[in-house]
C-alpha cells in the first residue's frame, strides 16, 4: 500500500487529484464522487476521531473540498495530516481544526436543496440484502428511480441512494419522495419496513459512505445481480438521475385533478379509470391501446383532442396527461408509468389494495 507525508492542507486539488490518481485511483473516485454531491454548505457534520467531540456542522474551505473528502476515504493510515476545516458547535461557537471525521451528512444544505433522496429499509442486521431490500430495489428501479445500495456501519438499517444529476429545492424533493412511498408501497412493503427521512421535518443525519475504517464491507455503494447479490460499483458508474425527470410533467394537470373544486374534471378522471379497470384490470397498456379500446361517446377523461377523428393526437395526448399523474393518487387509483422500449407502458391500480397481477 503506498504512503505520502505531504500535508493534504498544503495540496492544491490540482496536485491531490493527480498524486492520489498515482497511487490510489478507487479513493480518488470515492473521493471526487463524494465531492460532487456533499460539498454544499450545511450538509456535512461528524465525529473528531481525535478528541470524541460531536460537531454539528463542518465547513470546508475554497480549495478544501478535495482534501477532506481524500482524508475520508483515506484515513489517517495514509494520510500524514488532515485538511483544515471550520466546525460549528451546537451553541454557534467557530473552531478551525485539522482532524479526521466520523462523517455525517443531512439531507439538505443551507439553502435547502437536496443533492440525493434516501430509503432507509430495515433488515434486521444481516449482512446479506434482505427481502425488503430485494423488493424495493426492483421496484424503484422498475419505476425509473435509479440507486445505489449501502450495506451501512449499522446493518440493521440499509440505505438505498438516489443521487441527483441537480439538487432540487426541498418541495421538489418531496414530491419525487412521495412517488417513491407509493411504488414501495404498491409493492407490499408495510410502512414499519420503510421511511424516507427526507418527509420528516427534521431527520436525522446519515453516515456518508466510504470511510476510511468500514473497509469493502460497509459503507460501500452496490447493485443487485441476476441472483440478487451485491455488486460493489465503480464511482465512475454509480448511477445519477435527473430530478426533473421523476417529477410530473404537467402540474397544472395534477393540481386540477387533486382540486376539490374542479369536480367535474376529476369525477371524469374517476370514470375514466373505472373503465380502464373494468377493461384492462392490472394488465400493462400503452396509450394507444386505451384509445383503440375506448367508446369515445361514454367516458372519456376531461381536454384532449377529438378521439374519434384523430386517435394517434389523442394517443399522444393521453400519454403526456398520464405520465404526468404516474405515481400520483387520484380517486382511489394509483398510476404507473413505466419505460418499455421506446415508449411508456402504464399500469392502473388501487393505492389502496396490493396487486397481485405483476404480468403483461
Amino acid at each position: 500500500m503506498g504512503h505520502f507525508d505531504m500535508p493534504v492542507s498544503k495540496m492544491t486539488p490540482w496536485l491531490a487529484d493527480r498524486i492520489i490518481a498515482d497511487h490510489f485511483i478507487e479513493d480518488r473516485r470515492r473521493a471526487s464522487f463524494l465531492s460532487r454531491h456533499f460539498a454544499a454548505p450545511g450538509l456535512l457534520g461528524g465525529v473528531d476521531l481525535a478528541t470524541g467531540e460531536n460537531c454539528p456542522d463542518i465547513h470546508l474551505g475554497t480549495d478544501g473540498s478535495a482534501a477532506f473528502f481524500l482524508a475520508h476515504t483515506l484515513g489517517p493510515a495514509r494520510i500524514a495530516v488532515p485538511p483544515e476545516v471550520t466546525t460549528i458547535a451546537k451553541d454557534g461557537a467557530r473552531s478551525e481544526r485539522s482532524s479526521f471525521f466520523r462523517t455525517t451528512t443531512r439531507h439538505w444544505d443551507d439553502s435547502g436543496n437536496c443533492p440525493f433522496i434516501i430509503v432507509a429499509i430495515a433488515s434486521g442486521g444481516l449482512l446479506a440484502p434482505s427481502p425488503a431490500v430485494v423488493t424495493a430495489s426492483h421496484a424503484l428501479s422498475e419505476a425509473g428511480f435509479r440507486h445505489a445500495i449501502e450495506r451501512p456501519v449499522r446493518p440493521r438499517v440499509w440505505h438505498l441512494w438516489m443521487f441527483l444529476e441537480k439538487p432540487q429545492d426541498l418541495r421538489e424533493a418531496r414530491r419525487i419522495a412521495e412517488r417513491m412511498r407509493s411504488v414501495l408501497t404498491l409493492v407490499g412493503l408495510s410502512q414499519s419496513e420503510f421511511k424516507l427521512p427526507i418527509e420528516e421535518e427534521q431527520p436525522s443525519a446519515v453516515h456518508l459512505p466510504y470511510h476510511f475504517f468500514y473497509g469493502d464491507v460497509l459503507g460501500c455503494l452496490h447493485i443487485l445481480d441476476d441472483d440478487d447479490q451485491l455488486i460493489a460499483l465503480n464511482p465512475n458508474t454509480i448511477p445519477v438521475v435527473s430530478g426533473t425527470s421523476l417529477l410530473p410533467a404537467d402540474q397544472t394537470l395534477l393540481d386540477q385533478s387533486e382540486s376539490l373544486g374542479e369536480a367535474d374534471g376529476v369525477a371524469r378522471w374517476v370514470k375514466f379509470f373505472g373503465w380502464w379497470r373494468g377493461k384492462f384490470g392490472a394488465r400493462r397498456v400503452r396509450a394507444g391501446e386505451v384509445v383503440k379500446a375506448i367508446d369515445p361517446t361514454t367516458c372519456l377523461p376531461p381536454g384532449g383532442p377529438n378521439w374519434t377523428t384523430s386517435p394517434q393526437a389523442a394517443s399522444i395526448w393521453l400519454g403526456r396527461r398520464l405520465q404526468a399523474l404516474g405515481g400520483h393518487h387520484l380517486g382511489g387509483h394509483l398510476i404507473e408509468a413505466n419505460r418499455s422500449g421506446n415508449s411508456t407502458v402504464f399500469r392502473l391500480v388501487r393505492h389502496d389494495v396490493p396487486p397481485t397481477d405483476r404480468s403483461g
